[in-house]
């Protein structure tokens, strides 16, 4: 029984030295990331003859900065809507999606924006 004490005690002793030796090493942890899913109907905003277009932009919380964006159209009929182009800001903090809707014809569904962002 004492052996088996003993046998206890110097496990745990090792693996709080290897937890210590670990954590000297200076390991960090990944930063959590917030997912913000943003849903909206995408309206026609200027027309150039039977095409139109539309822009919509993001910003992040304050102190926070995006590090992936995805944008996606959903339950659209084909060829209602498009994304024409998406793209970052340089400082991470505003998304942008350009739409174009051609013939401005059939309906344009949802505009499905997810934002992952850190504290900056």
């Amino acid at each position: 029984m004492v052996a088996l004490l003993a046998l206890l005690a110097l496990a745990l002793a090792t693996t709080t030295a290897a937890d210590a030796a670990s954590s000297a090493r200076g390991r960090v942890s990944a930063p959590a990331i917030l997912v913000t899913t943003y849903r909206l109907t995408p309206k026609v905003q200027r027309t150039v003859r039977f095409t139109g277009y539309a822009t919509y932009s993001f910003n992040t919380r304050a102190k926070r900065r995006i590090v992936s964006a995805t944008a996606r159209i959903v339950g659209a009929q084909a060829h209602a809507v498009k994304i024409n182009a998406t793209s970052v800001s340089r400082n991470h903090k505003r998304f942008t999606v350009k739409l174009i809707f051609p013939g401005e014809q059939g309906n344009p569904g949802k505009l499905v924006v997810r934002l992952g962002t850190v504290g900056a």
